[in-house]
């Protein structure tokens, strides 16, 4: 597959009006650098938009704040087309969610509607213009909670009972994550609708796993809860079917406490037998399943009825039949020299040399500089216990990390000149492995030598977009 950036000159009409859905876009212009890089770095879409061509044909969009993915063409082309900021959503609670499928609401001609009172939680389907439900279940209660939160809730809270967990849970309103079809040979309005839902957001709230399956001919509705992955809340859901027309039904899956996201220690991607209840890992073993990435953003359709799969750092088609193999392109931040650059080792330091025009990855930014991974590199040293931690949390190079500004954002790293150093004269590294070198003899006790390859530019009217870099299987 090759790619084709579309730029904004060609897009204006459609960027101007919207066409591609809304988006989340900050309020006020960010000023701290986990912001920034936030909203320049973090490249994943969050929802399927659908552009209709008439008779029922149209393009799937895979919609992030800043760009959106097109599904490929028939020259197996994807797209990159960039957004201006429309109108923000309402942050207002919602109870009522139009079934919405891969950005279409013709497909369903129904709505749901959630409740909760001071001990369960409930969502109902009904059609859309009619006040009594189809059907309807109860998502969750506070028995159901208590025993699924007893246990992580001890970690921070020794000596935390049942029972005084139990009252002091407030039951939390559902929110709909996702929403996919079941396919069945069936009439469009009568296919079984999926549902991720997840709950609003509260102090202390984890997630309970939950999908519900609906079907509009029968009235029959079964909710799941993917055992061993209570603390987690599902993210998305989609469906696909082999060689024989048998559906599969995807899910990804993410931690949420606090505010903070996390990848969910049962797996990010799973598969559900909506039959036996039974939830499987969607590829390997569980906790290690995702062909690219953390967290599983979006499910939506690909090209020849494929399933495509978004992530934090990626995006993913399923082979056609398959239930394993899936190709996948990642997402790299990037920006373009036009000609040669000075780079130095620090923000507004002193420059060492020049970039040559070319393309760059972005790791890191602030108001007025961005760190680019470069081709050159320069070697320091950094004492042992900061290495060893910043190691054991993979440099804080995991996309979905740039989501939690609360925490202050990646941590930095002050390779220094020399062991013992004064660290306002070393260098500074965001979100890059370094790679550690043999430490020479007589080396100081608890220091080590590393390699960087990283530099930072004035960002002046530099532009950030994403590249989409094919992944080895």
């Amino acid at each position: 597959m090759h790619l084709r950036v579309l730029r904004r000159t060609a897009l204006a009409a459609l960027a101007v009006t919207g066409s591609w859905g809304l988006f989340s876009y900050a309020q006020d212009a960010p000023l701290d650098a986990s912001e920034i890089s936030r909203d320049l770095l973090y490249l994943a879409p969050s929802r399927v938009e659908f552009r209709g061509g008439g008779g029922g044909s149209g393009t799937y969009a895979f919609a992030g704040t800043r760009f959106a993915y097109v599904a490929p063409d028939d020259r197996g082309e994807w797209s990159i087309v960039p957004l201006t900021a429309p109108a923000v959503k309402s942050h207002e609670k919602q109870r009522v969610f139009p079934v919405e499928i891969d950005g279409r609401k013709d497909l369903a001609p129904y709505e749901l509607v959630g409740a909760s009172d001071d001990d369960r939680t409930t969502l109902a389907l009904r059609k859309k213009g009619e006040s009594e439900p189809l059907a309807s279940a109860t998502m969750w209660d506070r028995d159901l909670l208590a025993e699924a939160w007893l246990p992580e809730l001890r970690k921070e809270k020794r000596g935390l009972t049942l029972d005084g967990l139990r009252q002091d849970l407030e039951v939390a309103d559902p929110e709909v994550r996702a929403m996919a079809l079941y396919p069945l040979n069936k009439p469009a309005e009568n296919q079984p609708i999926l549902v991720a839902v997840g709950q609003s957001r509260g102090e202390g709230e984890l997630g309970l796993s939950t999908i519900v399956k609906f079907e509009p001919d029968t009235r029959d509705v079964k909710v799941y809860h993917a055992q061993g992955a209570l603390t987690c809340e599902v993210s998305a859901v989609g469906a696909s079917t082999n060689a024989q027309a048998a559906p599969t039904v995807w899910f990804g899956m993410r931690a949420v406490h606090e505010g903070t996201i996390a990848p969910c220690s049962g797996g990010g991607l799973s598969k559900l037998d909506v039959q036996t209840r039974q939830v499987m890992p969607g590829m390997g073993a569980a906790g290690k399943n995702l062909p690219i990435g953390s967290i599983v953003t979006v499910f939506g359709p690909g090209e020849q009825n494929s399933l495509v799969m978004a992530t934090d750092a990626g995006i993913c088609t399923l082979d056609k039949n398959s239930e394993k193999d899936w190709n996948c392109r990642r997402f790299v931040p990037t920006v373009t020299l036009k000609e040669a650059t000075a780079v130095a080792n620090r923000p507004g330091d002193k420059p060492y040399g020049q970039l040559k025009p070319g393309d760059y990855e972005v790791l890191w930014a602030n108001q007025n500089f961005l760190e680019v991974a470069t081709p050159d590199s320069y070697d320091a040293w950094l004492a042992a216990d900061d290495y060893a931690e910043a190691a054991s949390h993979n440099f804080d190079a995991e996309p979905y990390k740039l989501l939690n500004t609360a925490s202050g954002g990646a941590a930095p790293i002050r390779p220094l000149a020399k062991p013992g150093g004064e660290p306002l004269n070393g260098a500074l590294v965001y979100r890059a492995a370094l790679e550690k070198l043999t430490t020479p003899a007589g080396t100081p006790s608890g220091w080590m030598r590393v390699r960087a390859r990283t530099g930072w530019i004035a960002r002046k009217s530099l532009e950030v977009v994403p590249r989409l870099v094919a992944v080895e299987k």
